[in-house]
């Protein structure tokens, strides 16, 4: 596997899904390794629609939007509001397959993959569905029925691992992302021989940041006052930027602080340690490119499945975890709790974080081991390997 196949006849192709990067960006490392086989074939994104799907696929790929309402976690009146938006989200399928004659079609999760999926079955299309985590969200456990491929990410993906149908392939990394990974080996020995170069710490709670993580640094930098052998590079999000970079002058370390970087793979390839949450696309952009990192799990993530994704490098040493709640003293703030959003409230103490930065720092042979682990753990060869796949079920 990882050879890519000799597809010559162009084929049609839907990627359903989205509604978050976690399900869009594996689906759109999936449309170039289709485009890259064969510039011939057409890729359709059909998801909800939002601004975000929107402003990720455009000049790149075309996308159509379907009448769909997720269900889990919702009360009662939106989840029968969601019931009856499947009929109108089954004929918004049937009119959009019924235009473009997909060959196949592909599920991402996130529920507006389920009315698309459950019309191609219905008319004799084959289908696939991708699981990036380790717990199956519903929509994937429903589809898992249906479907002729089930690709998941984690040999230990809940209930659909033991699937006859299922090929663990692990999650589909962006083309630009790989081509960082091949210019990150070639680099790594004249990092190695710089002995002066700085231990970069690379801190990102995703696009929109994670206000827990930016206290419990903070915090940590009290710890590390006037140490000059670590950098540090920041996502903060907007809301801490002011509040994070003074923390950073006060305790008189270099760093590089931002709301947002329009680059993580460059960010990635610089970074000596990574400290952030553990969404599946994010564990497979650092194992891919076999760097260390400490998972600290989005509490409140569908079914706990961040924690359950970190726990699967940890088991592996391939990686650290330290859970939110192991961040919170018992002190309760009002400063804190008025802050916080989406996180949990207490006051955050970053002394754990900060002994695991000194760790690494002083023992580059225990960062070198999950280095090496971390690697291991990744598969650039997904995308590869999915598409290869899809070819040969729909040569049957």
């Amino acid at each position: 596997m990882g050879k890519r196949m000799d597809n010559t006849s162009p084929v049609n192709i839907i990627i359903t899904g989205g509604g978050t990067g976690g399900h869009l960006f594996p689906g759109i490392a999936i449309a170039e390794e289709f485009k890259l086989q064969n510039s011939k074939n057409n890729i359709l994104f059909a998801g909800t629609g939002n601004q975000f799907e929107r402003t990720v696929l455009k000049n790149k790929f075309n996308i159509t939007a379907i009448s769909a309402m997720g269900i889990k976690g919702m009360g009662i009146k939106a989840k029968i509001n969601s019931i009856l938006t499947l009929p109108k989200g089954v004929l918004d399928s049937f009119k959009i397959i019924k235009r473009f004659k997909p060959n196949m079609i592909i599920g991402m999760g996130g529920y507006s993959s389920g009315p698309v999926i459950l019309t191609a079955w219905f008319l004799g299309i084959k289908t696939a569905i991708h699981e990036q985590n380790i717990i199956p969200g519903i929509t994937n456990k429903i589809l898992s029925h249906i479907v002729n491929i089930i690709f998941i990410s984690f040999a230990s993906t809940k209930l659909l691992n033991k699937n006859s149908k299922t090929i663990v392939v692990g999650n589909p990394v962006r083309k630009g992302f790989l081509q960082k990974v091949s210019q990150e080996k070639t680099s790594e020995k004249e990092q190695d021989n710089d002995k002066n170069r700085l231990f970069t710490v690379l801190i990102t709670g995703g696009s929109q940041g994670a206000h827990s993580i930016n206290l419990a640094i903070i915090d940590a930098l009290g710890y590390l006052k006037n140490n000059k052998k670590i950098n540090f590079i920041h996502q903060t999000g907007k809301a801490d930027v002011k509040l994070t970079t003074d923390a950073y002058i006060k305790s008189n370390i270099q760093h590089t602080v931002q709301p947002f970087f329009n680059s993580m793979d460059n960010l990635y390839k610089k970074a000596d340690l990574i400290i952030c949450r553990a969404g599946a696309t994010t564990i497979a952009e650092i194992t891919a490119m076999g760097k260390a990192a400490i998972f600290i799990p989005f509490p409140f993530a569908a079914d706990n499945h961040q924690e359950f994704n970190a726990k699967a490098l940890v088991d592996k040493n391939a990686a650290l975890m330290i859970l939110e709640k192991e961040l919170i003293t018992n002190e309760i703030t009002d400063e804190i709790t008025d802050k916080l959003s989406g996180s949990l409230n207490g006051k955050f103490t970053g002394k754990k974080l900060a002994d695991k930065i000194i760790l690494f720092l002083e023992n580059r042979s225990e960062l070198k081991k999950i280095e090496v682990n971390s690697k291991k753990f990744g598969n650039a060869n997904a995308t590869t390997n999915i598409v290869n796949s899809c070819f040969k079920l729909m040569k049957r």
